[in-house]
């Protein structure tokens, strides 16, 4: 089912976009599950109100080979997941805002479908693609937290407890899912314009547009697909 209008500009971004492209999101409170909700409320609007503009989730461009359907790969509190752009644009409640940033130049999508298939085992579902287990699920409000309180007291990701970097990391190595950022940065990393020296538990979504990209990969300025 085709949701956009013919010759929209959201039409025409959906056919523009390419395996690798990044999206930022500002989500709303009210349509996430809990504990999310609540966490995401307090740190928006309970606490301080200096949250309410952030970006407190990415989401990664695949673009289906046999189909040509762009889907986006998100790390969600339910787990990995793969709906199509179309969808999660028109259908979802979430999206706020919502930023567009091209990957230009070289990819390695064999790599990126290795791990999806492979790695976090993607299979079809009734409304798109889940991953067949998830290890971000035991701490799935870690990195939500983190994003808030960076945009409050200015932390670099490298500032929180040694111990959650920890946990963190061993999320990734059990099970290479992440929530939000981390998931974007990893499979950044497969596609390989993400240098693996860089530790993908601690980046948050307003850090993977500033990230340095390997040979002649970059990220092109943001185009604005909602606000």
């Amino acid at each position: 089912m085709a949701y956009f209008t013919d010759n929209s500009a959201d039409q025409l971004i959906a056919q523009s976009l390419k395996t690798g492209d990044v999206l930022l999101v500002n989500r709303r409170c009210t349509a996430l599950p809990a504990p999310s909700a609540m966490l995401c409320w307090l740190s928006k609007f309970g606490l301080s109100g200096d949250g309410r503009d952030c970006w407190d989730h990415a989401a990664l461009v695949v673009r289906d080979e046999r189909t040509d359907v762009p889907y986006l790969l998100e790390g969600t509190p339910r787990g990995v997941t793969l709906r199509s752009y179309e969808e999660r644009l028109m259908q979802s409640g979430d999206l706020s805002e919502v930023k567009l940033y091209r990957l230009l130049g070289e990819r390695d999508t064999p790599a990126l479908s290795t791990f999806l298939h492979e790695e976090l085992k993607m299979s079809k579902s009734i409304d798109g693609f889940d991953a067949e287990t998830s290890a971000c699920l035991t701490n799935k409000c870690w990195n939500l937290w983190s994003v808030y309180r960076h945009h409050r007291l200015g932390e670099g990701p490298r500032r929180m407890p040694s111990e959650q970097r920890a946990q963190a990391k061993q999320q990734l190595e059990v099970g290479p899912c992440g929530f939000g950022a981390p998931l974007v940065a990893t499979a950044l990393q497969r596609l390989g314009v993400l240098s693996n020296t860089v530790d993908a538990s601690t980046l948050l979504p307003l850090h993977l547009p500033l990230q340095q990209l390997l040979g002649d990969a970059r990220l092109a300025p943001p185009v604005v697909v909602r606000r």
